[in-house]
């Protein structure tokens, strides 16, 4: 219905030609599919959205400097998604090099396409493309950059935005800052990875408070889950270290966030999303079980280790209703670990 909606009003603006140009229409147009995908996930909406950014750059020859820069900035975020989705690289790559085009055309002597807000939103978006090429290329370097272009904008954004834009630039900074964290931990640059992941809850907790789950369940859900991540990055290091009642505190801590994110979760609508986060549960469960047993504390571990099968097992059963094989797969190893671990008990 919405697909009908959108298609009446952009046939009806093409009848009136002297009042609409198509490629302007284009550009919106791509905005509007994308803010549908982001809402739905549906696959079909960032196809179209992907269409029509095509269309809005078709005139490459004709259009005027500002049509082009319309025309770019509608075409860098549909592909950023895109390499989001299909974790490809090159469209990483070209979302970068067409926000890049667009920055520079807006900063160009005499343009005055934008202002120094206007500036700053496009380095959000060139920031969120490196934030997608990071898992393909250079996950360290790619992730600083964003986080350089995110901190930049939002000297300049300081009292800008709206609440939404600002809350939504820490969540922004929250996630990059716990996927850097990550990074660090995996290569055992500790000191750095605690760093990343403390600045990771603080940027969360700011963001949280504005979206709270009656605001914007999906929001808040995405941002407790990423600090529930920053909490079991600190955990796990502190457990490596044998610092075990700060591990549990934090595994406890992780619990608590993807809880939240969980609550605001509807397992019908999204069960991958639901299942993932039950993944994550019983993972920090486990992580309790561990350092519970180190520690000679046979009781909770038992305990957390039950609890972790538990999850392992909704997880389980919420991605073979969806039919999501590939996830079901990693989902199965999970719980044999926590079985086997449970056995030696």
């Amino acid at each position: 219905a919405a697909f009908r909606g959108i298609g009446f009003i952009y046939g009806e603006c093409m009848k009136q030609e002297n009042r609409f140009r198509a490629l302007e229409l284009d550009a919106w147009l791509a905005g509007i599919y994308a803010s549908i995908y982001d809402a739905t996930g549906g696959r079909e909406s960032l196809d179209k959205a992907a269409a029509a950014a095509d269309r809005a750059l078709s005139g490459h020859g004709t259009l005027a400097a500002e049509e082009r820069t319309r025309a770019l900035l509608a075409s860098g975020p549909v592909l950023r998604r895109l390499a989001e989705a299909e974790r490809s690289e090159e469209k990483a790559l070209l979302a970068i090099s067409r926000l890049d085009e667009a920055k520079a055309v807006v900063l160009a002597p005499g343009m005055g396409v934008a202002g120094p807000l206007g500036t700053a939103l496009i380095d959000v978006e060139i920031g969120r493309a490196y934030t997608a090429l990071a898992p393909m290329r250079n996950p360290i370097k790619s992730y600083k950059k964003a986080l350089s272009l995110f901190e930049e904008a939002g000297k300049t954004l300081a009292g800008g935005v709206s609440r939404y834009d600002a809350a939504l630039l820490e969540s922004h900074m929250g996630q990059v800052h716990a996927l850097l964290a990550d990074e660090y931990s995996r290569a055992r640059r500790n000191d750095e990875a605690l760093a990343s992941a403390r600045a990771a809850i603080e940027r969360y907790t700011a963001a949280a408070k504005y979206f709270a789950p009656a605001r914007d369940p999906a929001e808040h859900g995405r941002i407790m889950s990423g600090a529930g991540l920053a909490h079991m990055l600190i955990s796990d290091i502190y457990a490596r270290a044998r610092e075990f009642d700060d591990a549990l505190k934090h595994a406890s801590m992780a619990i608590e966030c993807y809880s939240s994110a969980l609550a605001a979760l509807s397992k019908e609508r999204v069960p991958d999303a639901y299942a993932s986060l039950q993944l994550s549960i019983g993972g920090a469960r486990m992580g309790m079980a561990e350092v519970c047993f180190k520690e000679k504390r046979y009781d909770e571990a038992i305990t957390a280790c039950d609890a972790a099968i538990a999850c392992y097992n909704e997880a389980l059963k919420a991605f073979e209703g969806a039919g999501s094989e590939t996830q079901a797969a990693p989902a199965r190893k999970r719980l044999k670990e926590a079985n086997d671990l449970f056995n030696t008990f």
